[in-house]
């Protein structure tokens, strides 16, 4: 076997035994934050008293939105500037609304734009599509499967119809994977317990999926359609096929599914991912983007045991970090310092242990190597 088979294979094991039992649709319902969307005002001139007026309400409504909201009076700008700016059109002559994708994301070109008026700006971050979307997922729905259509809702109807059936079989054939303490159980957490593995929130876990019609032509949910389909193919965004998609955690979506390749199995396939043990706990290296969705997330979170996460200290080795975790009981409240990852104890040992015997590995062969 070669050396960089052998490293391969030994961080691989050290990082599997890591993984959090509990399931990533889970975990990113209760862990995961959504990346914020940019909006801005582009106005030609100052804002009217009125205007000045909806846009203060409407900011009153950002506080659990994932929406960051700049005016831009562009009569007020210089040309160095405007020449800063994104691809924003500076040359209307009335109050223009612009959305664009978190920075997280590649696409930089708007998802839409519209003129400025209060029901444009209601639109951009509410509708009843994810409304419904929100309740669902509180009430326990693992995966909110959404259809768009365009043209007959009977067609569609039976679309869904083939869908929810595939679901409920979906639903029989997979299970919770073992070792998750819920939020009832958290007597049960001692200081060997691995605190990724406890569940933050009292909403029901179980295996259950829900489907959503949505219908394109709808004004109400214009701008969510476009903020659903502005990052697929020109052919996506333009078709007129049912589009299939899923929705989990804070709204976070899957990439489009056309309805002619729906089958058992590609849907089998994205709900085990769904619903298996989240193997790597950072967001970005996960597939989907966050959607633009009002909701209080963390209001539906539980405080106290269950949402702790252990504060390591200063790596010296890894018996130091063995003599503090004897040392230190599971404290009963502790907030992790500013803009730093939340680890436990417990999944940071094995790492270490992996690395270390890769890397003993490598040396021993280059030393064997040389003589």
């Amino acid at each position: 076997m070669s050396l960089l088979k052998s490293t391969t294979i030994l961080i691989l094991a050290a990082t599997l035994a890591t993984a959090c039992q509990v399931p990533v649709f889970r975990y990113a319902l209760e862990r995961w934050e959504s990346d914020d969307y940019q909006l801005f005002l582009v106005t030609p001139k100052p804002l009217t008293p009125t205007q000045t007026q909806q846009v203060t309400e409407f900011q009153k409504k950002l506080n659990h939105t994932n929406l960051k909201l700049d005016i831009l009076d562009t009569s007020r700008l210089t040309d160095a500037q405007l020449w800063k700016l994104p691809d924003i059109d500076t040359s209307a002559t009335t109050a223009q609304l612009a959305l664009y994708y978190p920075k997280s994301s590649k696409n930089k070109s708007p998802i839409l734009t519209v003129p400025f008026t209060p029901e444009n700006l209601a639109t951009i971050i509410e509708s009843p599509a994810r409304r419904d979307i929100v309740k669902h997922i509180i009430n326990g729905s693992s995966c909110v499967w959404i259809l768009i259509h365009q043209g007959k809702a009977d067609d569609a109807q039976k679309i869904q119809s083939q869908l929810n059936t595939h679901l409920r079989q979906a639903e029989k054939a997979i299970t919770i994977p073992d070792g998750i303490i819920g939020t009832a159980e958290r007597h049960k957490i001692t200081g060997n317990t691995d605190l990724e593995d406890v569940l933050r929130s009292a909403i029901p876990l179980k295996i259950s999926f829900t489907s959503l019609l949505i219908d394109r032509s709808d004004p109400a949910e214009s701008p969510f359609i476009a903020t659903l389909l502005a990052n697929s193919p020109p052919a996506i965004r333009q078709g007129k096929e049912t589009l299939i998609i899923p929705v989990f955690g804070r709204g976070r979506q899957l990439p489009p599914m056309p309805a002619s390749r729906l089958g058992y199995q590609p849907i089998l396939n994205g709900c085990k991912y769904l619903c298996g043990a989240c193997s790597c706990q950072v967001k970005e290296q996960n597939p989907g983007f966050d959607l633009l969705i009002r909701e209080n997330w963390p209001s539906h979170l539980i405080t106290g045991l269950a949402v702790v996460d252990k504060q390591l200290p200063p790596l010296g080795g890894v018996g130091d970090i063995t003599q503090t975790q004897q040392k230190s009981p599971i404290p009963e409240k502790s907030t992790p310092p500013p803009n730093q990852p939340k680890t436990s104890i417990t999944r940071t040992i094995p790492i270490i242990i992996g690395t270390s015997i890769a890397l003993l590995i490598l040396l021993t062969i280059i030393t064997l190597k040389r003589k």
